[in-house]
């Protein structure tokens, strides 16, 4: 998990090889410079820089250093900042932290290494309960041995969606790695024991 948020602006432009580029700043002045320096240095008038505001997650630190990983880009501060509030609830701002734009601290502390099995998850999302009750009605009716109906390979398929998406949210919310998530190979089923 996380043990803070930063909101930078990052400048966007195209590369001489089409790639994207990207480059974080510390505050807006310095971002709205690096774009006026590209606009005059590089002229192109079928590419226009634009500056976009990154929400980044803080990595706990690990030998004096700290990492961060963008998680979602958005077109306003204001925007990042609603996003980051969806994400960890209330938080506080810390103008004084490690050159940032914006620190943030969810008022919850992160789990305890001991405690990453179990995370706390808040999801939104819509469920028609008309088709979650059909569906668990078809996976009750399924037994080793006993051929599967096409509604319960249907049912099941839906099931492993509806998980995909928890999977996928809690990862875009920052509350566990990838490899926490989507362990693959036996380790899946060591973990589930």
């Amino acid at each position: 998990m996380f043990i803070g948020y930063r909101i930078r602006p990052v400048l966007e432009w195209e590369g001489s090889d089409e790639s994207r580029e990207l480059k974080a700043f510390s505050s807006i002045d310095e971002a709205t410079e690096a774009k006026s320096a590209l606009l005059r240095d590089h002229p192109d008038p079928d590419v226009e820089p634009r500056i976009l505001w990154t929400l980044y997650g803080l990595n706990p630190v690990v030998n004096g250093v700290t990492t961060e990983e963008a998680i979602a880009d958005r077109d306003s501060e204001a925007s990042a900042t609603e996003l980051l509030e969806k994400l960890v609830g209330t938080f506080r701002s810390n103008a004084e932290a490690i050159t940032p734009h914006l620190y943030a601290v969810s008022k919850q502390k992160p789990p305890t290494t001991a405690d990453r099995r179990f995370i706390d998850v808040t999801l939104e999302f819509k469920v028609d309960l008309v088709l979650l009750r059909k569906r668990k009605r078809a996976l009750i009716g399924v037994y080793e041995g006993v051929p599967v109906s096409a509604e319960q390979e249907d049912a099941a398929e839906g099931m492993l969606n509806m998980l995909d998406d928890i999977q996928d949210s809690i990862l875009e919310q920052g509350l566990a790695s990838e490899d926490e998530i989507f362990a693959w190979g036996p380790s899946l089923f060591e973990a589930a024991a």
